[in-house]
């Protein structure tokens, strides 16, 4: 009996430990975000590139869209992972919806209404399409207010 009682104390105080050094991802990150002001490599983002929004849904998928000449399009879109509360792993979506086969790891931090994201991603070099690389970003987001669409 003593011996049952001491694996069941151990079992609850070992579950408990567990519990406490998992990561929680904040759900403060989930809806759709407008963004305010943004930097690639240091430098502010054109006009053209500012007039965009992001949703991330609690299922793991993101989807941006852009403004562009005067119609909302897509931008970029695919799934994210939280493995903590600053982290997040994202993979798009390929033209031809197909996931990735390179993820990109962001930081980001929520305050209140207010979303900064930044960390880098790849692309291909315009004049040599077989050469990659690195852009930095920096990122600040508002919340927008959650529609009444039914």
């Amino acid at each position: 009996m003593k011996t049952k009682l001491t694996l069941i104390i151990l079992m609850l105080c070992l579950s408990q430990i567990l519990q406490a050094v998992k990561p929680k991802a904040k759900n403060n990150l989930f809806g759709m975000w407008k963004l305010v002001k943004a930097e690639t490599n240091g430098r502010p983002n054109s006009q053209v590139m500012m007039d965009r929004t992001f949703k991330y849904s609690k299922d793991g998928a993101f989807e941006g869209r852009i403004m562009w000449q005067g119609e909302d399009q897509p931008f970029n879109s695919g799934m994210f992972f939280l493995p903590n509360d600053s982290t997040m792993i994202c993979i798009h979506s390929t033209p031809d919806n197909k996931l990735s086969n390179v993820s990109y790891t962001y930081n980001f931090h929520v305050r209140n209404d207010s979303l900064h994201l930044y960390g880098a991603y790849f692309s291909n070099v315009q004049d040599k399409p077989t050469l990659l690389q690195m852009n930095f970003i920096n990122e600040w987001w508002v919340k927008m207010p959650k529609s009444n669409k039914k």
